[in-house]
């Protein structure tokens, strides 16, 4: 990071500075002799390159300085830079580059090939890159033959730590400290394949501190150690996962060399990076329960979308004293909306939520795009308010036939949670209403008849059901819980062959009632006892409920920095 950046600044160039006592660490497991060239492709503040050079010192390299080479975008980096090694140019005997690291080559540097490859690559989301950016990105992608439907979307961190790979002796290492996404985001899976089959060792240590709280950036970090790269796709070991609780506990698991391990476990690809928080009785009873003849992906049962995508929430989605200033009638100009899953308490949603959420004052009147509504004077002097250099500016607009035209009237069954800090609900979508893209919208395959919809919905509750949508969705932000279509498609839910319709509708009712007095846990403990004791025996449903309560708490803890 570029330490007197506003904070604007650095998220424009998605830099944030990595803690000394992080980068000795990396440093120090990176360099193995007093000889060993060290490239840090994005040095911004230098915290690296002074680790570097220490670490070089202590191996007796009298010319550190003389064994790093860098590159970075920004012109304030080599300030820093000036004042870590002395006295630079900018393309110093071609050793630090004032350039896009995406756009070096073999030949932008005085040596081609380098020991290591550390740093703290920008992290920029791919909404936030430049046309020629994501143009390169495709081309790096392309020369590791990794195109395909998912990688396109890729953040700038991405495409670093693809393009570092080019730079690498046979036999090589990188470090770097990514997002804590890398182990999860889809787009990164191909890079995944790519380390797994290149490097002789592979590990990601994830931590528990959020290293950049202080800077403004709420995002949760792992570091990735790949050591023995070869370009023979000769190595068929997995990545390992291991997990810090602190700093110190950090440093332990490098010095300790827990990274250098091969690991040849057979772990179901799903659990990703929480593997060391499964132990072999948890993962039995996992596969045991996903094994069971009517445990199935949400898939077979469901279609999925996001929300209507309204280009600006604020002006179209209002609250009843808006409506009521603006003298909008809710029943001419606005229609009922579902804007946040925090509007809706259980797993069935009515007219009378939607009546109470509007007596509520909550956000959840949508502006109206009829014939009918526009020819109001009061609709058309709202919709005219809108200042035009941002209806010309939106893409989102200009999609559409009218640029406020935004219900496509495809009401959805049911809704679900898109982002969460407890698990996924869906919901039962009885009041017969849209959504924003703040909540997903789910469209039940087959014509299921109400009483499966409603299994759903209560299995989808269950501890089963919630650790594999802790084990296959993304982690946000602070420890928020991100559920994209594609992954929620694949959470798997247990759906009993047979059951008598009257109890299934009263364990529903009592479920719905629970969440609505908010009280989680019961609701939980309700659907637990209910779908488990239609498929399993008392003996079994009472072991695998004890042990997957333990097993989903350890996760979310996990999850939102607790344990």
């Amino acid at each position: 990071m570029h330490k007197n950046k506003t904070k604007i600044e650095q998220r424009n160039l998605g830099a944030y500075y990595t803690p000394r006592s992080v980068s000795d660490v990396i440093s120090t497991w990176a360099i193995r002799t007093p000889n060993d060239t060290i490239l840090e492709p994005s040095f911004g503040g230098c915290g690296f390159i002074d680790s570097i050079k220490q670490v070089l010192k202590d191996k007796g390299q009298k010319h550190a300085e003389k064994k790093i080479w860098g590159c970075d975008i920004d012109a304030d980096a080599f300030n820093y830079l000036a004042s870590s090694l002395g006295p630079v140019s900018i393309g110093y005997h071609q050793r630090f580059l004032h350039n896009d690291f995406l756009k070096t080559n073999k030949n932008s540097f005085s040596k081609t090939k380098f020991d290591a490859v550390i740093g703290n690559p920008p992290y920029l989301g791919h909404h936030n890159l430049s046309q020629d950016q994501k143009e390169i990105g495709k081309l790096i992608m392309n020369e590791w033959g990794l195109i395909d439907n998912n990688t396109p979307r890729a953040n700038l961190w991405f495409y670093f730590v693809l393009h570092s790979f080019r730079f690498l002796k046979p036999g090589g290492r990188v470090s770097f400290v990514l997002p804590a996404n890398f182990t999860k985001t889809k787009f990164a899976e191909p890079l995944h394949e790519l380390i797994n089959k290149s490097f002789k060792t592979k590990t990601v240590i994830y931590l528990k501190d959020q290293l950049f709280k202080g800077q403004g950036a709420k995002e949760r970090v792992c570091v990735l150690f790949a050591d023995g790269w070869s370009t023979s796709d000769s190595y068929v070991s997995k990545m390992i996962y291991l997990n810090s609780n602190s700093i110190n506990e950090f440093k332990k698991h490098v010095e300790q060399k827990s990274i250098t391990r091969r690991n040849n476990q057979d772990i179901r690809e799903r659990l990703s990076i929480k593997t060391d928080l499964v132990d072999s009785s948890n993962l039995k009873i996992l596969n045991s329960v996903s094994n069971y003849s009517n445990c199935h992906t949400l898939r077979k049962y469901i279609d999925i979308r996001i929300g209507l995508v309204t280009g600006d929430s604020k002006y179209f989605v209002l609250n009843k004293t808006t409506a009521k200033k603006h003298s909008l009638s809710t029943e001419i100009h606005l229609e009922p909306i579902v804007n946040s899953m925090i509007d809706i308490d259980g797993i069935s949603f009515n007219k009378k939520n939607i009546t109470n959420n509007i007596n509520n004052d909550k956000k959840c009147l949508l502006l109206k795009s009829t014939k009918n509504s526009f020819k109001s004077i009061n609709y058309r002097n709202y919709i005219n308010s809108y200042p035009t250099d941002k209806i010309e500016n939106n893409k989102t607009f200009q999609k559409r036939p009218e640029w406020f035209s935004i219900n496509d009237n495809l009401i959805p069954d049911a809704f679900m949670t898109y982002m969460a800090v407890d698990g996924p609900r869906i919901v039962i979508n009885n009041a017969k209403v849209n959504c924003t893209n703040n909540v997903h919208r789910i469209y039940f395959k087959d014509n299921l008849d109400t009483p499966t919809r409603k299994l759903i919905a209560i299995s989808l509750l269950t501890s089963y059901s919630q650790i594999s949508a802790e084990l296959i969705s993304r982690y946000y932000g602070s420890g928020a819980l991100k559920i994209e279509p594609s992954e929620a498609k694949r959470i798997e839910v247990i759906i009993p062959s047979s059951f008598d319709k009257k109890e299934l509708n009263k364990v529903f009712f009592n479920i719905n009632k629970e969440l609505t007095n908010n009280n989680s846990s019961k609701a939980r403990s309700l659907a637990d006892e209910y779908i488990f004791n239609c498929c399993f025996s008392h003996k079994d449903s009472a072991y695998y409920l004890e042990k997957l309560t333990v097993l989903l708490q350890k996760l979310r803890a996990f999850r939102k920095g607790l344990e």
